[in-house]
């Protein structure tokens, strides 16, 4: 869905240009790289409408408008298609897909959380505080995405290989359990199936 369509706008410049740069964002936060892209300041501007941050930076708010139209909605997760992927698929869709959102997200989180930290962390020291653990989160997510990338998934996937034959490697578990590296630095070593 569109964003004039969003907006059961027929007339965009009617309603849309009055929408503050904060609402639509709520709405779909993917409208950011929109204003990144041409330096619309949504955090300390945000109650300011689309029009007027547009003149207000000389930028044509037609063009603007169009980019944003182009957006697609987020809404809650509707595709189901990967319901019906194999174990290998599905691998390969995560880390293209979800793995992917994420890589390209997070930097994009963590340098707003650290611009908001330096301009309001002073007055409010929770927003260090946010910023101080979201910093985590994100070293953990990376963390995280690489153990599943080059540990964990290419083990399930050699289990589903050797499971349907498809490959002559040994099989990497005995007994119902998946032998894992020492590098993936769990508790126990191993993980039942």
């Amino acid at each position: 869905m569109k964003m004039e369509k969003m907006y059961n706008s027929n007339n965009d410049s009617d309603l849309v240009r009055d929408f503050t740069l904060s609402q639509i964002l709520i709405r779909n936060f993917k409208a950011s790289v929109v204003f990144e892209k041409y330096n619309l300041d949504f955090c300390c501007s945000g109650n300011k409408s689309l029009l007027t941050a547009c003149s207000e930076n000389a930028i044509d708010y037609k063009e603007i408008l169009t980019e944003l139209n182009n957006l697609t909605i987020v809404q809650g997760y509707t595709n189901h298609k990967h319901f019906n992927l194999g174990i290998i698929s599905l691998i390969d869709y995560i880390i293209s897909y979800h793995h992917g959102f994420v890589r390209n997200i997070i930097p994009v989180i963590a340098t707003h959380t650290q611009i908001i930290a330096s301009i309001h962390g002073k007055t409010n020291p929770k927003i260090l505080e946010v910023a101080r653990i979201f910093s985590i989160l994100y070293k953990d997510l990376k963390q995280h995405m690489m153990k599943e990338e080059e540990i964990i998934f290419p083990y399930i996937k050699q289990l589903v290989m050797a499971s349907n034959n498809l490959s002559k490697a040994e099989r990497p578990y005995s007994q119902g359990v998946l032998k894992i590296p020492y590098s993936l630095e769990l508790k126990s070593n191993t993980v039942v199936l």
